[in-house]
């Protein structure tokens, strides 16, 4: 009689992508199945050979185990012998290298304090590393996008998410999301301080202890007389004056920022019936 064993089969993709910073904690493994539909890698023998990203065969490498650590990018091709049988059969997985991002605010340019809070922060991708890199805008889990421009921003503390597009399916799988926060700076056109815990008090937004702490905001009334020299790390003006609520109407301010720059503008208290 004859016995037909079927050739050993393979549990990988065909590309993956490998991680330089840091380097994965675990090896690429090819999973090969026997005869019996059971995996029992003592039956079958490993040759491994590589071909670099350039496309030249890496005569140094050579390894014969079922796993192998993957420390760079390549073709990595490995054959794989039934020990009984003698047949074998081949396996080629393309190897791309990529990394964390590498981001600090010398990459970001913030357009902000708009007349209509159409703010805008773009991304200088030219050092962020070798990745394919994607971004997403305060969400860590996504959306995702393909251009590192993000527009009609409000004005607040963001915070910006990247990571390699081909390594990432879940939060907290492949080269890891890199996050950096940004300041954009603007201010509320309006605020209603009526005790129901909604937009209660006014401030200059994007302002935090690592933003901008030093500067300054003075509140006006129409006629020109301060009525609060604020502090921008604090919640904000309650609308009142010498412990008085002060009227529904336009107020003005002028606002001194610790990075140099001067604006000025009014906003309106509205009060409820």
């Amino acid at each position: 009689d004859f016995v037909v064993n079927p050739l050993p089969s393979f549990d990988i993709d065909d590309e993956i992508v490998v991680c330089l910073n840091p380097l994965p904690d675990n090896p690429l493994e090819i999973g090969t199945y026997n005869w019996n539909g059971g995996n029992d890698p003592t039956i079958y023998n490993y040759s491994w050979s590589r071909v670099d990203l350039n496309g030249a065969q890496d005569t140094a490498y050579s390894e014969t185990t079922e796993t192998i650590k993957v420390d760079k990018g390549g073709v990595y091709t490995v054959i794989v012998e039934d020990a009984i049988t003698f047949c074998t059969r081949s396996k080629s997985i393309t190897v791309t290298e990529s990394e964390m991002a590498n981001i600090s605010l010398d990459d970001i340019t913030v357009e902000d304090l708009t007349n209509d809070n159409t703010n805008t922060i773009t991304i200088d991708t030219l050092n962020l590393g070798i990745g394919d890199y994607e971004f997403s805008l305060d969400e860590a889990f996504g959306p995702y996008q393909d251009e590192p421009v993000f527009e009609s921003v409000k004005p607040g503390i963001h915070t910006i998410y990247i990571r390699d597009k081909n390594s990432y399916y879940t939060y907290d799988y492949g080269c890891g999301i890199a996050q950096i926060d940004v300041s954009v700076i603007g201010y509320r056109k309006y605020f209603t301080p009526n005790g129901d815990g909604v937009n209660e008090t006014w401030k200059i937004l994007g302002i935090r202890s690592d933003f901008n702490a030093g500067s300054k905001v003075y509140i006006f009334d129409r006629f020109g007389k301060l009525l609060k020299q604020l502090d921008p790390l604090s919640n904000g003006w309650d609308g009142t004056y010498l412990g008085k609520p002060m009227p529904a109407t336009d107020y003005w301010f002028r606002t001194f920022l610790q990075d140099g720059r001067e604006f000025k503008g009014h906003f309106s208290l509205v009060r409820g019936n």
